[in-house]
């Protein structure tokens, strides 16, 4: 996998598209979302199986996982190819919140 392209959507909105390393076609979407937009984000997606300890709340839904840490929302998406690879979503939260989580220390500081 490697990343396509950032989106920079402006203030409070970022994400990043993760393409095939062969064909270059999506396979995940990673939002995040802080403030107003991220609130309406963890409404929408906060749903489905909860996965304890990870961050503020996080929960997996089908071919998406959405986790907060803070004022911060972050929603993965799989796409196309990666659809198969649902089990590795809370993995994949938990490391984010992680990352977010230290961040936040180091700001602390």
């Amino acid at each position: 996998m490697r990343p396509g392209d950032s989106m920079a959507l402006g203030g409070f909105l970022g994400g990043a598209q993760y393409l095939s390393a062969d064909r270059g076609r999506p396979l995940l979407l990673v939002q995040t979302l802080a403030g107003t937009p991220a609130r309406l984000a963890w409404r929408a997606n906060s749903r489905g199986q909860a996965l304890p300890g990870i961050g503020d709340g996080a929960y997996t839904s089908g071919d998406r996982a959405a986790l907060r840490v803070g004022d911060t929302t972050v929603v993965f998406t799989l796409m196309g190819e990666a659809r198969d690879r649902q089990p590795y979503l809370p993995w994949l939260a938990a490391q984010c919140a992680t990352r977010l989580d230290q961040n936040a220390q180091g700001r602390k500081l």
